[in-house]
This record gives C-alpha cells, structure tokens and sequence, in this order.
C-alpha cells in the first residue's frame, strides 16, 4: 500500500486545493493535479472529484506513469481504458488526464482559466498566446484523453529538440493550462505569472 502521508501528497493536496477554490480557475469539476513519487509510482486526482475536496483519503489514485510513456513511445494501437486500468495501481478511477501527468515535470496542476478559452478561441488568438507567453508551448484543439496525452506528447518532444529545455507551461487552445514544475508552489507560481500575463 502507498504511504499517502508523505510531504509530496500533502504538497500535492495543497495545490489542489488552492487552485480548486478559484472560479477563475476551475469550473465545475474540472481541473487536476498529480506528483510523481517514483519513476513508476504517480499520486493523480482521481476522477468525478473536485480539486476542493482532496485529502489523504478521499479523491486520490494511484498510478504508473512508466506503463503510459511506454505505451505512448510504442507503435502498437493503444486502447485508452485498457491503458487507464493497466497503469492503476491503487484507488478509484483516476482523471481522464492521466495520461498526459505521466509525462510532465514531478508536481503537474491543470487548470481551464476563462481567459485562455476566451484567448484562444478569438481569431488570431493563439497567435496572441505566443506573444504574451513566449515560453509556453501552444496546443491545438484535441479531444482529452489519450488523443490530447499524443498530441502533447510529441510536441513536447520537438519543443525539447528546439529549445534543449522541457516546457513548464502549455496551453492548450479551447480547454486550458498545464504548468509543471519540480514544486507545487511553483506550479501555483507560474500559473499567476500566465494569469497575470492575461488579465
């Protein structure tokens, strides 16, 4: 069984709570929030649970992000429910965006702030984005899930490629934001920085 009191959980819970009490931020039951224990164990909100509400016991999955990278280097078809529930390890269902945390820096906070969508969706909007954040990578439009999780998974390859550095904030055009970082008070950082950088 996973020691869910360590300090990255409750770091992870804190984050997760700070962004869940943003309507700015978080609609509904949106957004989600992971941190990687190891190279193959992954603490990810689980699914149908608002960010507000996570504890050490309540709304929290585990998972292997190593099966997932796996998957997604791999050419063979990959059925996403078959993948979601290969990579469990212990917990409810995890977030339909597991997929993508498997691949971000160690603490990873997704959010879907109004002003991205309202950006994003305007006529030359994403070429707005990329003015105002310049070091953000800029996702088109994919279905979340497994099809956004590729989407990003390449791209963040050929932005690594181009500017020999991960990218710590994407946006993502009609949907949100996803910033990772080594810390989760980074993460809450950075994400104010975009914000701001909007606002």
């Amino acid at each position: 069984m996973i020691d869910a009191t360590n300090e990255a959980i409750e770091n992870m819970i804190q984050m997760s709570r700070i962004a869940g009490m943003r309507s700015d931020l978080i609609q509904a039951g949106g957004g989600n929030t992971s941190v990687k224990l190891s190279k193959t164990q992954m603490a990810i909100k689980s699914s149908g649970v608002q960010l507000s509400e996570l504890s050490s016991t309540v709304g929290i999955s585990y998972v292997n992000p190593k099966i997932i990278i796996d998957a997604l280097i791999s050419t063979e078809e990959i059925n996403e429910q078959e993948l979601l529930s290969q990579s469990l390890l212990e917990g409810k269902r995890p977030s339909i965006e597991t997929f993508l945390h498997a691949f971000t820096d160690t603490y990873t906070l997704h959010t879907h702030p109004l002003l991205i969508n309202v950006i994003s969706t305007r006529p030359n909007g994403m070429n707005v984005l990329e003015e105002l954040i310049p070091e953000a990578l800029l996702i088109e439009y994919a279905t979340p899930g497994l099809p956004l999780a590729k989407k990003i998974f390449k791209a963040r390859q050929n932005y690594i490629l181009k500017n020999k550095v991960e990218a710590k904030i994407i946006v993502l055009k009609n949907h949100g934001l996803i910033v990772s970082a080594s810390t989760a008070l980074e993460c809450v950082r950075l994400t104010n920085v975009v914000l701001s950088k909007l606002e």
